[in-house]
């Protein structure tokens, strides 16, 4: 049985996009990513509701961050 708190791939609407959204900003603040910036894109954009621009001290921390963050994602989307 999937955990609750699982964000699934099927789920529609802005609750998936929302938890995807706060997922990926939590991940970046753990890997200590510096000057992250979200740019809101609902109802502009039929790809996207929101574009996370992010940076870190080193190529190898951000190289790092990117890892971590598709772990993460495979993780709780299953």
């Amino acid at each position: 049985m999937p955990d609750s708190s699982t964000i699934r791939a099927d789920d529609a609407g802005p609750e998936l996009s929302d938890a995807l959204h706060q997922l990926i900003l939590k991940s970046l603040d753990d890997d200590q990513a510096i000057e992250t910036v979200s740019i809101p894109l609902a109802g502009k954009s039929t790809i996207a509701d929101y574009m996370v621009i992010s940076s870190g001290r080193s190529t190898r921390q951000v190289a790092s961050m990117a890892m971590k963050l598709a772990e993460r994602i495979k993780q709780e989307t299953g």
